[in-house]
């Protein structure tokens, strides 16, 4: 645990911690670390931390509750509301500005395509990798997901092409 004198840190924490107790199935620890990362992501003086005055601590913050939060609500079995959260989060990462390295490297449209797959919206889902692609062009995990929602909407050359990328993607990963 990073010091509490450093809330950035100590709020990316908590949303790693939250996704592995997400994905872990427990609901209660992952609901306290959200809890812990909601206070820090409001909390005026993380508006104030900067990143070579290109992004706030406090933005990236929200995309990682916007986040989190949609996640802990899929695997809840709230589907709508976890979809409406990671749409939030994708909003959230929107605003973030550019920067080299990024400085929220985790793309939120792969879980915003995943949630949508699963409530069986592969026209929603393959948009939203095809949004994701045009940010980080030939990413895997998005041509992945685009593969599989391009299937289950009958489209079986923009599936395999999808799937050929994929694969020449992750080829040397």
């Amino acid at each position: 645990e990073p010091p509490s004198t450093l809330p950035f840190p100590t709020g990316v924490w908590r949303f790693a911690r939250g996704m592995a107790h997400t994905r872990r199935g427990d609901s209660a620890k992952a609901q306290e670390d959200l809890a812990a990362l909601h206070a820090i992501a409001i909390d005026p003086a993380t508006a104030k931390i900067s990143f070579l005055d290109i992004n706030h601590a406090d933005g990236l913050l929200k995309v990682a509750d916007a986040l989190l939060r949609g996640e802990l609500l899929r695997t809840q079995g709230k589907h709508a509301q976890g979809i409406a959260t990671l749409r939030e989060a994708v909003a959230a990462e929107d605003k973030v500005n550019y920067n080299e390295p990024a400085d929220w490297p985790l793309p939120t449209r792969w879980y915003l395509g995943a949630a949508l797959l699963e409530a069986g919206d592969a026209r929603g889902a393959a948009e939203a990798y095809r949004q994701d692609l045009k940010t980080y062009p030939d990413n895997g995990w998005s041509l992945y997901g685009l593969a599989q929602a391009q299937r289950n909407t009958g489209d079986a050359a923009g599936a395999a092409d999808s799937e050929r990328r994929y694969k020449a993607a992750w080829r040397w990963a």
